[in-house]
Parts: structure tokens; C-alpha cells; sequence
């Protein structure tokens, strides 16, 4: 998504910092998406976001809290489970591929292995051990 407007707040209205129920100080980012007009997104500031600016594309995942939008980050554990996914799609296409290419190679070879051998024809009978 592309970022059309972004600001950052450590401070409330009245000028105090920003906390946590449990008392950690935060960042406040509010970001505008091309995707949602001038609509506002809440999210707290983070070491991947802390760079963000207009322009920028970034991967977000927006969910809906009453009538505000709040966004997150995907995690990495998405990401890698993701690009696991991919991998493991073209290693079964991979393994598909080499199946046929097998049995096609089996048959080839096959077709081309005599079965019906002949007897020849001046018998020299059965070969004594």
C-alpha cells in the first residue's frame, strides 16, 4: 500500500506521554493509504516503521475496530511461512515433472526391450551343467 500521509505522536492531546496499560512509552502512527482515501490508520511505531514516508509502499494489515482502522505489520513468521509455501509448490511441481519424464523414459525403454525372444533355429538342446 502506498502512503499518501503519515504523522507520529509520542504525546496525547494534553501533552502527556503516550503509555501502555502496563506503562511502556509508545509511538502513535497514523498513516493515509492510497487504498482508503483519507481515511486514517492507527498503528504503534515500531523499528520497521520508524522510517516510513509519503510515498513509500508498505505491507500492512489493516483490520477494522468500530468505526477506526488500525493497521499491523505482517510478521516475519508470515513472510517465511509464505515464501515456505512457494518453495514447497514448485518442489511438488518439480516432483511431478520428473514422475512423468520417469515413466516416459520406462516406456520408451520398454518398447524398445525385445520380450519374445525365439528359440533359435538349429536346437542344440539343453546345455549340460
Amino acid at each position: 500500500m502506498k502512503i499518501t500521509k503519515i504523522t507520529r505522536y509520542t504525546k496525547d492531546k494534553q501533552g502527556n506521554p503516550l503509555k501502555t496499560k502496563d506503562g511502556r512509552d509508545y509511538t502513535r502512527v497514523n498513516l493515509q493509504v492510497a487504498e482508503h482515501g483519507q481515511k486514517w490508520i492507527s498503528g504503534f511505531g515500531s523499528n520497521t516503521n520508524v522510517n516510513w514516508k509519503e510515498g513509500d509502499e508498505v505491507e500492512l494489515i489493516i483490520k477494522e475496530n468500530g468505526e477506526y482502522l488500525n493497521f499491523s505489520e505482517p510478521k516475519k513468521i508470515d513472510a517465511v511461512d509464505e515464501k515456505l509455501e512457494q518453495i514447497l509448490n514448485k518442489l511438488t511441481t518439480i516432483n511431478l515433472v520428473i514422475q512423468q519424464i520417469k515413466e516416459a523414459t520406462v516406456k520408451s525403454i520398454q518398447g524398445k526391450v525385445q520380450t519374445d525372444i525365439e528359440y533359435p533355429e538349429n536346437d542344440l538342446g539343453e546345455p549340460e551343467f
